[in-house]
């Protein structure tokens, strides 16, 4: 598979291509896949990979499946096998969100409302790193008005979360948000019935009076117990490397000029060539 920067204007082309691929798919409701792989303790790889790479890794995995005799299935919640998302992401004014994920501070935390357009749930995140390697992820459900702000019970939960952390709690009155990110989503159960696999295309990023659509780049994510998934294994052998990527830290880098990124210096070359504002 060729390195090959698409087009812009390709990604509603790409989504096409997905919903076709997707729907002659076997599907799978969520409470099979938790059921399948819910990898409460999993290794996580994120690719940039252009439309081409993406749908044609995609493509094969069925075809490695079918040969096998395996089960590759899609995650179906509703009449469209790619789901809408969207995440508002808090900072405090002076960025301490950023900073200490882009210097990768052993103590950090990362806080987000996200909602799933498509059923109308909406949630408050709070991510913390407490230790090298370890990480914290909570969350709790919120009303639709929420999304994107936080109100007295919010904002006590993410001073207990930061508390918990040993992270200043006070921090937590300062948030405001910062960057919106949307995107739709593909979740799919790998051939080897344990492992995920997450397919993001459409993706836009919303800061300080910016959008910036890479239309040429889907994000793909493998998620597995194991360690490597079928899916990285095939994605390896058409060259194509995971490497280090956060929307939050990407886009707050792409948005407001100045900020330090060499932690996705990659990222953001593949992504500014994609790229259709």
């Amino acid at each position: 598979m060729s390195r090959r920067i698409a087009p812009a204007g390709r990604g509603a082309l790409v989504m096409e291509l997905l919903e076709d691929w997707a729907d002659d798919q076997p599907s799978i409701d969520l409470a099979a896949l938790n059921v399948h792989a819910q990898l409460l303790s999993r290794v996580d790889r994120k690719y940039l990979l252009t439309s081409e790479q993406a749908f044609d890794s995609l493509r094969l995995l069925a075809v490695q499946a079918e040969s096998r005799s395996e089960a590759l299935a899609v995650l179906s919640t509703g009449p469209d096998a790619l789901s809408r998302y969207e995440s508002v992401y808090f900072d405090t004014p002076g960025l301490d969100s950023f900073h200490q994920t882009a210097r990768k501070r052993r103590r950090r935390f990362k806080v987000r409302t996200r909602s799933y357009l498509d059923s109308g749930l909406h949630y408050l995140e709070v991510k913390t790193a407490v230790a090298r390697g370890v990480t914290r992820k909570e969350r709790i459900e919120i009303a639709p008005g929420l999304a994107g702000d936080m109100d007295v019970r919010a904002l006590s939960f993410v001073e207990a979360c930061l508390a918990d952390a040993q992270i200043d709690p006070s921090t937590a009155a300062r948030l405001r948000p910062t960057i919106t990110t949307t995107y739709k989503r593909l979740t799919v159960l790998q051939p080897d019935g344990v492992s995920r696999a997450t397919v993001d295309v459409g993706l836009a990023w919303n800061g300080q009076g910016r959008t910036i659509r890479p239309a040429g780049i889907v994000i793909v994510e493998t998620k597995s117990a194991a360690g490597t998934s079928p899916l990285d294994r095939l994605l390896w052998r058409g060259r194509n490397r995971p490497q280090s990527f956060s929307k939050f830290g990407t886009g707050m880098a792409l948005t407001i000029p100045g900020l330090p990124a060499n932690k996705w210096t990659r990222a953001i070359r593949d992504v500014r060539e994609g790229q259709d504002r």
